[in-house]
Formats: C-alpha cells, sequence, structure tokens
C-alpha cells in the first residue's frame, strides 16, 4: 500500500483557488465517504485550515489514486480545477511533511499552534466518517502526539509562538504603549479576533474594526467593548489610526498610499499586513513616517532571535526522532505484507507436493527440484518487493 499526499496551500495557490475547496464540515464529510467509496483508495482523510486542504490518501496503485482524485474533484467542483497548484508528497515524505504541518513549521508563522487544533478536527471527522484506516490512524496519532512533544519543550523554554504575540511584540519595538494607540483592525475574522484579545489586555490600546460586513464588525466590538466604524468610514479610521492591521480573505489590496498620505495623516504609522494575498500595498513603506509589515517580515522578525532559532533546531531534532519511530513502523507493514504472500504462495506449493505424493521415487525427485526452485524463485520476488 501507497501512502500518498495531494494539497494546495497559501505557497501555491491564490486564495480565489483555496475558496474553491474550503468546504463546510457537511461538504468534507461527504468527498471523504465518496473517495472511500472511490475504487483503488483504502483509506481518506482531508485537512482541511484556512490556509491549505490536503488530501491524504492510502491505495496501491498511486495513478488510479491520482486520476480518481482529480476525476472526483473535477465532478464536484463543476470543472475549471487547476492542477498545476497542487503539490504532491508519497511515501515517508508524506509523514515529514504532516508532522512539519502539525508543528507550526510549515506554517506563516512558526511554531505557531492554532494548527494543531484544526489537525485534531479533521482526524475526528475522518474517524467519524470511518474513512481512515490502520495507515492514517497511526499517522495521524503520532503526528498529533509529536507535535505536543514540540509545544511542551517550547513551553518548557517560556516561549511560545503566536501569531498575536508577534502582532504585539511588533507595536512593542514600534510604538510607544505608555501613549495611548489608536489600532484599526480590518477584518473581523479568526486570526483579528485573536489579535485583538491580545491587545485588549493592555489598557492604552483604543481597537476599532471595520469590515465589509457590518455586523460582524459592530458584534466583535461588542464583545470586547471596543469601537466600529461602518465599511464606507473605513478612511476616518485610517486617518486617526496610529497601527493598522489587516487581515481579510478579500484577495486584493485595500489600503494604497493615496489613501493615507494627506496633511492630516502626516504622523508616524505602523502598517501590519497579515493577509495572504495582500491586503495592504507595499508602496506604503515608501509613505513618510510609516512602517509597512507583512507576515514575511513578521515572520523574518521571529525567526532573527537566535533563541528562535536554537528552539527551531531542537524543534527539527525531536520530529526527526519522532518521524524514526513512524518509519520503522511504517516500513514493518511491507514486511508483514510480504510473510502473508509468501506464506500463501507456500501453500500452493504445499498443495502440489501432496497431489503428487502418488509418482515415483524419479519423478517425485525431479519435483523436489522443481518445487526447490519455484519456492526460491518466490521468496526471492517478495524480498525484492519488501526491499524496494
Amino acid at each position: 500500500m501507497h501512502m500518498m499526499l495531494w494539497g494546495i496551500s497559501y505557497r501555491t495557490a491564490s486564495i480565489s483557488q483555496r475558496q474553491r475547496l474550503a468546504w463546510t464540515e457537511s461538504e468534507q464529510a461527504f468527498v471523504l465517504r465518496a473517495l472511500k467509496q472511490s475504487e483503488g483508495i483504502d483509506e481518506a482523510l482531508i485537512l482541511s485550515t484556512c490556509n491549505r486542504t490536503e488530501f491524504y490518501l492510502i491505495g496501491a496503485n498511486p495513478e488510479q489514486v491520482r486520476q480518481t482524485l482529480h476525476q472526483l474533484l473535477q465532478g464536484y467542483l463543476g470543472g475549471g480545477l487547476d492542477a498545476a497548484v497542487f503539490y504532491h508528497q508519497q511515501g515517508l515524505a508524506v509523514a515529514q511533511h504532516l508532522y512539519h504541518v502539525a508543528c507550526g513549521l510549515d506554517s506563516l508563522l512558526k511554531g505557531e499552534s492554532h494548527i494543531l487544533h484544526q489537525i485534531k478536527a479533521s482526524f475526528g471527522l475522518a474517524l467519524q466518517q470511518k474513512s481512515s484506516g490502520k495507515i492514517l490512524n497511526q499517522l495521524f496519532r503520532q503526528a498529533i502526539q509529536a507535535a505536543k512533544s514540540v509545544r511542551a519543550f517550547w513551553q518548557s523554554q517560556g516561549k511560545v509562538p503566536s501569531l498575536e504575540q508577534q502582532v504585539k511584540l511588533a507595536i512593542q519595538t514600534h510604538c510607544n504603549l505608555t501613549q495611548s494607540l489608536n489600532i484599526l483592525l480590518i477584518g473581523a475574522g479568526k486570526i483579528n479576533t485573536r489579535i485583538a484579545r491580545c491587545l485588549t489586555r493592555n489598557a492604552n490600546c483604543r481597537l476599532t474594526f471595520v469590515n465589509r460586513t457590518d455586523a460582524k464588525a459592530a458584534l466583535l466590538a461588542e464583545q470586547l467593548q471596543q469601537h466600529w466604524l461602518p465599511w464606507k468610514k473605513r478612511w476616518t479610521g485610517l486617518t486617526q489610526a496610529d497601527v493598522v492591521i489587516a487581515c481579510t480573505d478579500a484577495g486584493h489590496i485595500l489600503v494604497r498610499p493615496a489613501d493615507v498620505i494627506s496633511p492630516v495623516s502626516a504622523k508616524p504609522r505602523l502598517f501590519l499586513d497579515l493577509a495572504v494575498p495582500r491586503n495592504l500595498d507595499p508602496a506604503l513603506a515608501q509613505a513618510p513616517h510609516t512602517l509597512y509589515f507583512d507576515v514575511d517580515a513578521i515572520n523574518a522578525l521571529q525567526q532573527s532571535s537566535p533563541l528562535t532559532r536554537s528552539l527551531l533546531q531542537k524543534s527539527e531534532a525531536l520530529l526527526n526522532t519522532a518521524l524514526a519511530d513512524f518509519s520503522q513502523w511504517y516500513q514493518s507493514l511491507d514486511y508483514h505484507q510480504t510473510m502473508q504472500k509468501l506464506a500463501a504462495e507456500l501453500k500452493h506449493v504445499h498443495q502440489d507436493v501432496l497431489q503428487q505424493m502418488q509418482a515415483s521415487p524419479e519423478q517425485l525427485q525431479e519435483m523436489t527440484h522443481i518445487l526447490t526452485r519455484r519456492t526460491m524463485r518466490i521468496m526471492s520476488q517478495h524480498l525484492k518487493t519488501c526491499h524496494q
């Protein structure tokens, strides 16, 4: 059996392409059942997050599995699926990829833990739908355990990465938190909500939310006892803001230099663009009194720390140990399957011997030589298969 992965992420696909695979739980369940019932697919699990959708599949024929997945997705989505945006892994490379994803080492912010909750949810759905089996269950259980070990290690060092903490650090580094700060948050999704909850712990931060759906901005402001503006009045918020944090799924630029450069707005400001693709024009960095950071720059700030680099290296070492354990288990499957096939073949040989028991001594001697060669050939073929 082969272990395979096909997926798209923020690294390979635009937000419009990712949104086509951003399914609800009921939609994921439907696709899981369809995959499991497809010929050639023995196990299936879909990992779905805001930044990636990945299909973990087990089957005997990789090409057949690929064609089945492609045809199913084309049919479900109504065509127009660009195969070029998908990445592919096979064998133990699948495990290596998942372990890195589970530990947050493949995330926009290295080491963030939110991805682990999403992996647990996806694994739980596959168990519920009975689409995963022996191999994927073992893979995901061990990946989750490895991620917990890495997480515990970071906690023991007193440094737990999170996007909200990195945003707060960027603000502390470049702004004066002893004075009142007006912070405009463009977008009212999960990421900005987490950031807002973190920032509200500082009494000097006055938060204002704007969102294309005004009701979402109003609800979040009410929950956090902060402020909001209608979308059409967002330019007022830009004029007043000391810090602008943007994270929406708009998929295009929302704020350009022309929107913020004016005599009224000539004051130091910090722009943090957390969206992929960007919501803030990188040209804002050229505006007077302005600092601009996108996700890559924020991530670079995190990794520039010698302590963080050391923690990442040690995390990789922990992962390699965990991967070695899974690798040993996974490779043992080939051995057991080979021995089962060998036993079945030798049973046929045994039956042939019984059928020849009435033959003459000369015939039995010749048959013994033939069966010996046949047995050796069968064993050789299966051992080669196991080794491969």
